[in-house]
């Protein structure tokens, strides 16, 4: 997700976040040799909206994959009733620290329709796969199983900017350019038929293997504060130097990555990057230099801290 999408999502995690002070109840359940199965339940009290810690659970059951994955080689996670994972990339570099290679599958509310059919029964199901190097930024694959993500199209809808062609369908079926039309909409999967068979192939992976009572269609949307989003997660760790030394698996990406770098540029770009070089990029710049809002993100961050308290200096 985008350090812009991530800000924008800042009220949002607020409101979710603020009927937690009546305190939550994190209980995991039956633990196998290399899969756990986490199940994080709210804590009952007199709110009639559920408290929403749920996205700190999902990085709880990491370290318990991490840990497996030490002591078998491998280690993997379900998370069930949790909240939208956000960036989901954050899970797998958990992993890159580690020196493994660790991936993360969310489920996610119903955006897309199965190929040949019309009604939105699976998710824009995101995916992210992380990797070690030893002279290169490690590798990241974070992406999503439909052309856009939402965030990306509010960003647009912020701007003024139209979406590109083929992302989007109305409510009504119809091809549509406009980025705000996606709450009522249908997202178009990536690759047609290939986006949909990966959007039902990670279903089985999150919201059916986990268990949990709301799965593919019934997963909630982030903004819909009354009633707990039911949101799934697959997490995997490896550590690779099960098969061979570490510095060798490492000195193996690192010459793949050569290779990719040595391809020569098509018309149009300055060079080829390999997943996650360019944002690693990005992220020291603005480490830097700051983080680049609009005028209208930037509105709406000021009234948050004021409204949490918190002096700032935009």
């Amino acid at each position: 997700m985008a350090a812009s999408s991530c800000v924008g999502s800042c009220p949002r995690f607020r409101a979710a976040l603020a009927p937690a002070l009546i305190g939550v109840l994190i209980a995991a359940s039956a633990s196998a040799q290399n899969l756990n199965n986490g199940d994080f339940e709210n804590w009952p009290g007199s709110s009639a909206t559920p408290p929403d810690w749920t996205w700190v659970y999902p990085a709880t059951q990491a370290g318990i994959t991490f840990g497996k994955a030490t002591t078998a080689g491998c280690g993997a996670a379900v998370v069930r009733n949790a909240s939208s994972a956000a960036a989901l990339g954050y899970f797998p570099m958990l992993a890159v620290k580690q020196r493994m290679i660790g991936l993360a599958v969310t489920n996610s509310p119903a955006l897309i329709a199965p190929t040949g059919g019309t009604t939105r029964v699976l998710g824009n199901q995101a995916h992210a796969l992380g990797c070690p190097a030893g002279r290169h930024h490690p590798l990241l694959f974070d992406s999503s199983t439909t052309t856009m993500s939402t965030g990306e199209m509010d960003v647009l809808h912020e701007r003024g900017e139209l979406l590109p062609e083929g992302v989007l369908l109305d409510a009504a079926g119809v091809p549509t350019r406009d980025p705000g039309q996606w709450k009522t909409g249908t997202l178009l999967p990536a690759g047609g038929h290939r986006g949909y068979g990966l959007s039902l192939m990670f279903e089985l992976l999150t919201g059916v293997l986990a268990g949990g009572p709301i799965w593919a269609h019934e997963v909630g949307h982030p903004f819909v504060y009354d009633r707990p989003q039911g949101v799934s997660l697959f997490l995997l760790a490896i550590d690779p130097s099960r098969a061979m030394a570490y510095d060798g698996f490492v000195a193996r990406v690192d010459r793949l990555i050569d290779e990719i770098h040595a391809s020569p540029p098509a018309t149009g770009f300055d060079r080829v990057y390999v997943p996650g070089e360019r944002a690693a990029l990005i992220a020291a710049q603005r480490e830097r230099d700051g983080i680049p809002l609009s005028p209208e993100r930037a509105s709406v961050l000021r009234g948050l801290l004021d409204e949490l308290g918190i002096s700032w200096s935009l």
